[in-house]
């Protein structure tokens, strides 16, 4: 994404200031020009719309014509590389620009940089620019943003197991309406040892960006975890994870109407944590005293200052994330 916020910024500040044109036609937004002597080092446009036929929107051998959609990440280049997966999110960026204009787009998109989590998806950027929205304008682009996000693959259902995915799945669906079925997912997390453990958080992939109203929890001294007021259906992937534990997912997790039950068996990857040491004895003391180790969770809610959040955040522990290799 650091690829496609690169192409979109400078292209925003060239058109706000005249020193590109964009008119309806698309295909008319390229960088490069200036490196390349009058050429371009992108593909297409950034002004290509999903599913167009115009030549100046060619796409790829790999993607065929038209704009790319979250799901052809992997295929704008000839081998994956972080300059197809910023053509397709610069692309996605211009449509949110198109529809609500440069200030709002600005505000939104560099609002959502702040609120994101580290080394985020593409998902999880979806995810942090509705949060934005929520912040700063009470949710009053959600229902565009949204049909925004679905148009380019980034639907309610899309996912992908982590910020360096090269293969996520994509979704068109925008979020089910109000009074659709609602799931709960629930079930106990133990070591190979069927012990029972404590703070691990499961994580529904596209809806665990540590936002309230995430579809994740974390488990609690018995290791039982529940997740409530899911919409019903299929989800990619489902990940439970704990920092040093081995992260365990599974993928296409059917979600109907009622209670699923979802156990999982976590392995240590590293040895246990050792014991807090023995304080020294006061002087004053006719006994030792010792500390006690208590475990607690931590909790991620918008930073927006002033900002009502529209419900309490849920209390999770998110494992640290893999730094990005691009």
């Amino acid at each position: 994404m650091q690829v496609g916020w690169s192409y979109w910024y400078p292209a925003d500040y060239e058109v706000s200031h005249g020193d590109q044109i964009d008119t309806p036609a698309p295909g008319e937004l390229k960088d490069g020009a200036y490196e390349t002597a009058g050429g371009t080092f992108v593909h297409e446009g950034y002004d290509c719309p999903v599913g167009t036929a115009e030549a100046a929107c060619p796409g790829t051998v790999r993607t065929g014509p038209g704009g790319f959609t979250y799901g052809q990440i992997s295929k704008v280049s000839t081998t994956p590389n972080p300059h197809g997966g910023g053509e397709f999110w610069a692309q996605t960026l211009w449509d949110l620009r198109t529809a609500l204009g440069s200030t709002l787009a600005e505000s939104l998109v560099t609002r959502a940089m702040e609120l994101s989590p580290a080394f985020p998806s593409m998902v999880d950027m979806r995810n942090s620019i509705l949060q934005a929205d929520q912040a700063i304008y009470g949710g009053r682009q959600v229902a565009a943003l949204w049909r925004l996000f679905a148009a380019r693959g980034l639907g309610f259902f899309a996912a992908s197991d982590g910020g360096d995915d090269q293969n996520p799945v994509q979704s068109f669906a925008v979020p089910p309406a109000p009074g659709s079925p609602i799931a709960t997912l629930t079930g106990k997390v133990t070591d190979p040892g069927n012990t029972a453990l404590a703070g691990v958080t499961v994580g529904i992939a596209g809806h665990d960006s540590g936002f309230p109203g995430d579809y994740a929890a974390t488990t609690d001294a018995s290791g039982t975890y529940t997740i409530s007021g899911i919409f019903a259906g299929t989800y990619p992937y489902v990940s439970a994870s704990e920092a040093g534990f081995t992260r365990q997912v599974r993928s296409t997790v059917a979600l109907g109407s009622g209670t699923t039950t979802l156990d999982w068996q976590v392995a240590r990857t590293g040895p246990p944590r050792p014991a807090a040491a023995a304080s020294p004895p006061s002087p004053a003391a006719t006994t030792p005293r010792t500390s006690a180790v208590r475990r607690t969770s931590s909790t991620r809610a918008s930073t927006a200052a002033g900002a009502a959040t529209p419900t309490s955040p849920r209390t999770v522990r998110r494992a640290p994330r893999p730094r990005r290799t691009w």
